[in-house]
């Protein structure tokens, strides 16, 4: 388990040096770590010292949160070695089991390639997904594979056509779909699989990963002067992510004059996160930029969507009401956030340049979304159950059994716990 120490040094090697591996990562830390004499001085228990006094450790607190040239050189030393891994599994595979993996996805989705995998190649992760990841527990799977690759379902194919069909003008006007099924189900992957494929169609793919980290997630939350809430840190990390994964699309949107000194959402993106300080007004700036245009397409793709509908773990800002147990602050909800508002706001413009498709693990508050619903079985069927099950024999070789994958995410889980990484 991760220590508090542990978890926010990874968080924050991972943003400053985003080439770096996961693996990498944690053999930094452990490293830097040596130099802390205990590691109770960062879990913040009654004895913990006073944090000033402890120069050596600050010191190297800062060391890591701003690694050396030779500490990335290093880093990217592991990270190309790692690919050059990744390369040799992936090829192996492909050339040992052909028949698991679509030859035209994630460019083209067809019902031909319905329970076979869509290939995510190293370029379009460090491109699309190396900033955020991936949602659900997706990026914990990958980790341990090697390589990347996502089960093309009936319902992918699906969301694919109505996509395709929306911008073609060839469906009536629908303001969106919401995927929903048990945990574990697939409906992360689902979500995943279909932004790979808008990316590789040239959309502009607005990505929420995870909708509970903006509403649960540890971080801070603000009032703005419009009365919404605005996540500093959330805002900033998710700019530097659309930004990167967009970038080759943006420089052909003309801005509408809201935010001086900026021509194109390229230029404001860039600004935006060049800084946290600037994040937030950039931000909103973008926002309100993609409801103006009304002629690019875009995609609209958010993981977690119903707890953006819910209230957040936030009890702040104005008091609402005094009795004898004290004062008791405001639960911010869901919908006050800027991000949530903006969100309604373009199901409510239904333009016809954008497609949204939601995500959730549970059947929560789905009767009042005003989305198409899309129903994920809550375990895989016979099918997909062989093709996951030789896909993941193929990456490591001690799964044999298949009941493993009966119920939906258990395998990775079970994996881990019995120590067979």
């Amino acid at each position: 388990m991760l220590t508090r120490f542990k978890y926010f040094a990874l968080r924050n090697i991972q943003s400053h040096t985003p080439k770096a591996s996961l693996a990498q990562s944690v053999r930094y830390i452990k490293k830097k770590k040596r130099t802390i004499k205990r590691e109770d001085d960062f879990d913040g228990g009654e004895d913990a010292p006073d944090m000033g006094s402890q120069s050596e450790a600050v010191a190297s607190l800062l060391k890591m949160f701003n690694p050396s040239e030779e500490d990335v050189k290093r880093m990217n030393e592991a990270r190309d070695f790692s690919m050059k891994k990744y390369d040799t599994n992936l090829q192996s595979n492909i050339e040992t089991y052909p028949h698991l993996f679509s030859k035209q996805a994630p460019d083209v989705i067809s019902p031909s390639d319905k329970n076979k995998l869509s290939l995510i190649s190293i370029p379009d992760y460090e491109n699309y997904f190396s900033i955020d990841g991936f949602g659900g527990n997706l990026d914990r799977t990958f980790l341990f594979l090697f390589q990347r690759a996502l089960l093309i379902r009936q319902q992918t194919i699906e969301l694919a056509q109505s996509l395709h069909a929306r911008f073609n003008n060839q469906q009536d006007q629908v303001k969106g779909h919401l995927v929903t099924g048990a945990k574990g189900s697939g409906t992360s992957c689902i979500l995943n699989t279909l932004v790979h494929h808008a990316h590789k169609n040239n959309f502009i793919v607005f990505y929420i990963p995870s909708g509970k980290y903006w509403t649960h997630g540890s971080h801070i939350i603000h009032m703005n002067s419009t009365g919404l809430y605005e996540a500093p840190i959330c805002t900033f990390k998710w700019l530097r992510s659309f930004f990167a994964s967009n970038k080759h699309l943006l420089k052909k949107m003309p801005t509408h004059g809201l935010l001086d000194n900026h021509s194109n959402l390229y230029e404001l993106c860039e600004w935006g996160a060049s800084s946290l300080e600037n994040s937030t007004v950039a931000f909103k700036t973008v926002l309100d930029e993609l409801y103006i245009d009304t002629s690019t397409k875009m995609v609209f793709a958010i993981d977690d969507y119903d707890a953006l509908q819910d209230y957040s773990h936030f009890h702040l800002g104005e008091l609402t009401h005094i009795d004898q147990t004290g004062y008791r602050l405001k639960h911010v909800h869901g919908k006050e956030y800027v991000l949530v508002e903006f969100l309604d706001r373009i199901m409510m413009q239904n333009s016809p340049n954008r497609f949204f498709v939601g995500a959730q693990s549970v059947e929560k508050s789905v009767k009042d979304a005003p989305l198409s619903i899309v129903t994920v079985p809550d375990v895989y069927d016979p099918q997909e159950l062989n093709v996951m099950v030789e896909y993941y024999k193929s990456c490591f070789k001690d799964v044999s059994v298949k009941d493993e994958l009966m119920n939906p995410g258990k395998l990775i889980d079970d994996l881990i716990n019995n120590g067979r990484f």
